[in-house]
């Protein structure tokens, strides 16, 4: 048997393999995102967290009745974990998704996705400072994610600190 007689043995599941396209730069496909779909987007992604967040409240909770010793715990101290593990939750989903594929589950809902200036995917550490400038974004009364109603670009305060802007994709 050659060569050319294998390849019809070849598995119908086997992937063919493409080259790699580079993004388009077509104003009509590279359309900003705007600002209501964002923030549905957003408003999803923080449903998400905060299902997330309540179910590792609940084991830790659960954890906490199966503990004895619940001495040395004050309500100060739960507090703070509280918050801190809300913020950890946020800044890891945000983070991992940004980087892994440019999408949340909120933006892959609605079909929007997160890139570079020059349409490249974020490297993780600019997703990061992304996730972190969110926060930055709601002070002053998410004025700096109201900037993305008024910016040509549809750019919020998040996106001109990290040089990303947000997409529509097909």
């Amino acid at each position: 048997m050659n060569l050319s007689e294998l390849s019809e043995y070849a598995s119908p599941f086997q992937e063919e393999v493409l080259p790699r396209q580079e993004p388009q730069t077509d104003t009509e496909e590279m359309r900003p995102a705007g600002f209501l779909r964002r923030a549905l987007a957003f408003t999803i992604d923080c449903g998400v967290i905060l299902m997330l967040f309540q179910s590792l409240l609940l084991a830790g909770l659960y954890g906490l009745q199966l503990s004895e010793s619940r001495e040395g715990l004050g309500v100060s101290d739960l507090g703070l974990g509280l918050i801190n593990s809300l913020l950890f939750i946020a800044l890891a989903y945000f983070s991992f998704f940004h980087a892994a594929c440019g999408q949340s589950p909120g933006k892959m809902i609605l079909r929007i996705k997160v890139v570079t200036k020059d349409l490249r995917a974020l490297s993780p550490f600019r997703a990061f400072i992304r996730a972190v400038s969110y926060f930055l974004s709601g002070l002053f009364f998410g004025l700096g994610f109201l900037i993305t109603i008024f910016d040509g670009k549809k750019r919020a305060l998040h996106d001109l600190l990290t040089g990303t802007q947000v997409i529509l994709t097909p």
